[in-house]
């Protein structure tokens, strides 16, 4: 990834956020200071976004949609699949082929229901830390993506079959 691909899909909000944007003392403001970034590999697309709520969502989305060359290979879901994460204006302009959900027993109910069914509705195929274990993506000189786990080999829910393995979380 060159610096000028990070700087034009992202840089402007992570280097000139309003004053205060980040520093109040709210627990929303957490997720808000996360770091996204599009690393180009190969000739892939991976969309890393962190914690980022909602607005700071569509914002990307906003930013990334001229950037993008067309589907995103891989895209770490957004908050844990939070009810609001992933928006679908965001997934709308990524269009995710592989989505990895990082989350396991926590009481925030991630990922939701509804996270999951915006995810589905691209459609992108599925793994979830909880079932998956570690998760790597591997990506040849030639481009080639390669999978492994520390848990259950399958994705947990397959977009060609349309069938899931295992349960994810609360899922």
């Amino acid at each position: 990834m060159s610096c000028q691909d990070f700087e034009g899909a992202y840089a402007a909000l992570l280097t000139e956020p309003p004053e205060g944007a980040f520093t109040a003392d709210s627990s929303q403001v957490a997720g808000n200071a996360s770091v996204a970034y599009l690393l180009r590999l190969n000739g892939r697309e991976l969309l890393f976004t962190g914690d980022i709520e909602k607005s700071v969502s569509l914002d990307l989305a906003t930013r990334l949609d001229p950037k993008l060359d067309g589907r995103v290979e891989v895209f770490l879901v957004t908050h844990h699949g939070s009810k609001k994460g992933s928006p679908k204006e965001l997934l709308d302009v990524a269009r995710p082929r592989f989505a990895v959900l990082s989350t396991g027993p926590n009481g925030h109910g991630h990922p939701t229901v509804e996270a999951i069914s915006r995810l589905k509705e691209v459609p992108a195929t599925i793994w979830c830390t909880d079932v998956n274990g570690s998760v790597t993506a591997r990506i040849s000189a030639s481009g080639t993506l390669t999978w492994s786990t520390t848990g259950q080999k399958a994705a947990w829910w397959n977009a060609n079959t349309k069938k899931r393995t295992g349960s994810c979380v609360n899922q």
